[in-house]
């Protein structure tokens, strides 16, 4: 019988397991200064560095572009455009990755920029120009935001600089806002390369080194009776902190890349591989015991092989210094095979059908895992190259082959009214619109205040919104309230200004991201106060305007939100998983029909195929676009991710089944699936398909019933019994082991080995349902119903 696990000692959160609370250590009682006490907690807020290094080059490059533009006579009036677009480029649009990349992503959306600034002065001349203008770029931009990336990054900042053209252009200004933008959109790049450059490692790649290098280990172990089960405790454990922080960088980050080149999409497979060792290593469907000598022999070498693949394929993905060696994988995989065929051959004759079923189900999470090792080294390689690995199993080409979409394929598949990213495209381009018309026609000065308090409050939904709004207006407000201090205890003394404004600047740019949207909000409206102070004439009142202007923003934004998709993208995100979960296992079944022979064809599994990937993309962007949010308690993200993840390793599990056909084919003609099994098969797969919709019923139903304390749980797994039909397909096995052979092939039979195989990804899904129907069971018996399901 399997081993099947009842609990684990994680907790989970967002989607990640949260390993175990360490011992503190013993604290001094040395007196610790008061700016030690401050250093501390701005490091804990801002470990890797990033926030203090993007507001330092600000602090420098905006007071140095405001000394350059304003010594340009033609540019004095557009001066402002300039010192704009170094803020904007430098503060919300941080490009990452090696210097190159970087450089090609400010240059570019300077560059953008030029356009725009040029139309938009033209177009503003007008209110209804200015809101159409205001209206297209805010669509076009928020649709091309689905490509992440550098282009998502650059969204704020093109935003920004709509803004300012339609509503500040100054008449015949066309040519000299842009020419302000291109030379405060160059000095941003050179600040941006040349002081305190980010290192060119990014984040995400180093966490995703670190899982793989741990996962090598966990297999060395795993795979070693002798070392005990403590040891393999200790590195799973490890394993769990790997991936929390891999999830720490990957989940809700819009920035990340989208997967449109074949190095993006080579990080993000890496990714989905990473979470899919967890999964291997939660199921712990069997404890290996190392009882037969010739399968420890073979589940050793392959092991060894898996680790140093492994290993190097950690190296790559962190430092580019690794060896890429799928090919090793492979041949040790199918040398695996034929080991465990042999042996199977032999015990048969002599070993009871469930024995031997058993005894090669101990092999199963090795298999599975070899087969993402080498799809990961795979990866890594074309990760390191741009190019794509020849050395691949020929039983691995359907994953290989799964549908990629190019940069128009990605942006046609949200061009609908489901996509979670064109409502917000089209959510924002009205918002935005009608803040531009309603400061046009109000003519209160200034006019991109109002737009500004519109832009900096839009969330994916009214909840969202209804927060942000409080927020930016509480900061907003505090914000001005000390510009009105400073500027009555200042006046118009440029001395005191000047040296204001790096500090002011210093908080602007370091708040967001580390402390809270109102913390931010105070900071950059208090550096704009004291940037206008130095370019204009000082005044209480204007300052007193702000306030109102961007109450009006704010309130343009949360009526917006009120009457479009007011539920917003955490709704959908119901039926998106509801979509994915069944468009995966519909495309299992249709697998396992044409592994066993049925009516399913090769087009017809093709259409399955894409149908899945389209369905899983969808539900990861509406996930994506949830956390980002950052939506209320109420709502389990944790949970969410780990349905995600289920449906992933669905599709996964579907696009390997075709490859028992291959591995067949090579030494025999034998089908791969005898006929006494094909029913029983076909039975335990339909049969799995209802047991994950009876869970998304369950889940549909339940909404949100999430833990106040999401940590408090933990990840409840099933009980051991499998399903009716899964029995009976594992006693149809056991004895068709007990007949004669009537394999017409060279060497052993691997049938038996496949099959077994087969069986323990439908056992491995069959359970994962179970645990996940039961642990919203058991959540929704301990809390209340909230938000309801969007099925639109």
């Amino acid at each position: 019988m399997r081993d099947y696990p009842t609990s684990v000692d994680n907790n989970a959160k967002n989607g990640q397991l949260i390993p175990a609370r360490q011992p503190g250590r013993r604290t001094s009682l040395a007196y610790v200064s008061p700016l030690h006490s401050l250093a501390n907690a701005l490091s804990a807020r801002d470990p890797s560095g990033v926030a203090l290094r993007r507001a330092t080059r600000a602090a420098v490059a905006v007071p140095l572009s405001i000394v350059v533009l304003t010594r340009i006579p033609v540019l004095e009036e557009t001066a402002l455009f300039g010192v704009f677009a170094v803020l904007a480029l430098l503060v919300f649009a941080d490009f990452g990755g090696p210097l190159r990349r970087r450089a090609i992503a400010y240059l570019s959306t300077v560059a953008a920029g030029v356009p725009i600034m040029m139309i938009g002065a033209v177009a503003g001349q007008t209110i209804a120009g200015a809101m159409v203008m205001m209206a297209v770029v805010a669509l076009v931009l928020g649709l091309l935001a689905v490509l992440r990336g550098f282009v998502a990054s650059a969204q704020t900042t093109l935003l920004l600089a709509t803004v300012l053209a339609v509503t500040s252009s100054p008449p015949d200004s066309f040519l000299t806002g842009a020419a302000a933008w291109l030379i405060g959109g160059l000095l941003a790049t050179a600040a941006a390369l040349l002081l305190w450059p980010a290192p060119a490692g990014a984040a995400l790649r180093n966490a995703l080194a670190d899982v793989m290098s741990q996962v090598s280990q966990v297999v060395r172990v795993q795979w070693r009776p002798q070392l005990g089960p403590d040891t393999l405790k200790s590195e799973n454990t490890a394993l769990d902190r790997c991936l929390t922080k891999l999830h720490a960088c990957f989940d809700g980050n819009l920035q990340r890349p989208a997967g449109v080149t074949a190095k993006d999409r080579a990080l993000s497979e890496l990714v989905d591989i990473a979470n899919r060792f967890h999964a291997f290593q939660e199921w712990r469907d069997v404890t290996y015991s190392g009882t037969h000598h010739e399968l420890d022999k073979a589940n050793q070498k392959l092991a060894n092989a898996v680790a140093d693949s492994l290993a190097e394929t950690a190296k790559i993905i962190g430092d580019g210094h690794g060896t890429t060696t799928p090919e090793l994988v492979a041949e040790a995989r199918a040398e695996h095979l034929a080991a465990v065929a042999d042996w199977a051959h032999k015990a048969r004759t002599h070993d009871s059908g469930a024995a031997v079923r058993e005894t090669m189900e101990q092999a199963f999470p090795l298999r599975v895992t070899s087969v993402s090792a080498e799809l990961a080294s795979a990866n890594a390689f074309a990760l390191q190259t741009g190019k794509s690995n020849t050395f691949f199993d020929a039983s691995m080409q359907a994953e290989l082959n799964r549908p990629k979409q190019g940069v128009w394929g990605r942006i046609r598949s949200h061009l609908s009214w489901q996509s979670a990213w064109f409502r917000n495209a089209l959510r924002s381009a009205i918002a935005l619109a009608i803040s531009v018309g309603l400061a046009k026609y109000l003519g209160l000065g200034h006019e991109f205040w109002i737009v500004l308090g519109t832009l900096s409050a839009l969330r994916f939904d009214a909840l969202g919104t209804g927060r942000t709004v409080v927020q930016a207006f509480l900061g907003t407000a505090a914000g001005v309230a000390i510009a009105m201090v400073l500027i009555w205890l200042i006046g118009d003394n440029s001395a005191v200004w000047w040296v204001l404004l790096p500090i002011s600047l210093l908080v602007a740019a370091y708040t967001p991201g580390t402390f809270s949207l109102a913390i931010g909000q105070a900071g950059f409206s208090l550096a704009v106060l004291v940037l206008f102070s130095l370019l204009f004439p000082a005044r209480i009142e204007t300052a007193e305007l702000r306030i109102l202007e961007v109450s009006i923003g704010l309130a343009v934004s949360f009526c917006v939100a009120i009457l479009m998709w007011p539920r917003g993208v955490t709704a959908t995100l119901y039926a998106r998983m509801d979509q994915a979960v069944n468009a995966a296992t519909d495309h299992l079944v249709a697998a396992v029909d044409f592994t066993c022979g049925g009516a399913i064809d090769q087009p017809a599994l093709t259409q399955y195929s894409r149908n899945s990937w389209g369905a899983i993309d969808r539900a990861q962007e509406a996930f994506d676009l949830s956390i980002a949010q950052k939506p209320p308690k109420t709502v389990p993200l944790w949970q969410w991710s780990r349905l995600n993840t289920s449906a992933r390793l669905l599709d996964f599990a579907a696009h390997l089944y075709p490859g028992m056909l291959r591995i067949v084919a090579e030494t025999g003609p034998n089908r791969v699936v005898p006929d006494t099994l094909v029913g029983p098969m076909l039975d335990a797969a339909s049969e799995v398909r209802e047991d994950l919709r009876t869970t998304m019923v369950t889940w549909l139903k339940s909404s949100t019933t999430a833990p106040q304390d999401p940590t408090e749980p933990g990840v409840h797994l099933a009980s051991p019994s499998p399903s009716p039909a899964l029995a009976s397909l594992e006693a149809s096995i056991d004895q068709y082991l007990e007949t004669p052979t009537d394999w017409r092939g060279e060497g052993s039979d691997p049938r038996p080995v496949v099959i077994s195989w087969m069986t323990d990804w439908l056992a491995q899904i069959e359970w994962n349902a179970r645990t996940l129907r039961e642990d919203v069971e058991l959540q929704s018996a301990a809390q209340p119903q909230a938000v309801a399901p969007d099925a639109h």
